[in-house]
């Protein structure tokens, strides 16, 4: 969107980006609750988001994020934090 000022994007993250960082923000915080001896899920932010990782994720929920760019993958980081920290969960051990 940055490089294409042509480009409308205002709704790309709630379209696109909004309902996957809410997915996985309920699927690591339930995976914490339903294991609390293991270690913590939220190291997922910054061992798993890199650009690919999450190609299967977003087939199967028929997503059109493109798996392989960055800012998606930035995106995804940022806005699980900014949930984490609305909800007063602890997301840093």
């Amino acid at each position: 969107m940055e490089q294409d000022p042509d480009e409308d994007g205002r709704d790309y993250l709630v379209e696109q980006l909004w309902p996957a960082v809410i997915v996985y923000a309920v699927a690591l915080a339930t995976q914490e609750q339903e294991r609390p001896g293991h270690r913590p899920p939220w190291h997922v932010l910054s061992d798993s988001f890199e650009p690919g990782a999450l190609t299967g994720h977003f087939r199967q929920f028929d997503s059109s994020l493109d798996a392989h760019d960055l800012g998606v993958y930035l995106t995804l980081e940022v806005g699980l934090q900014v949930v984490a920290e609305a909800l007063g969960w602890n997301i840093h051990y």
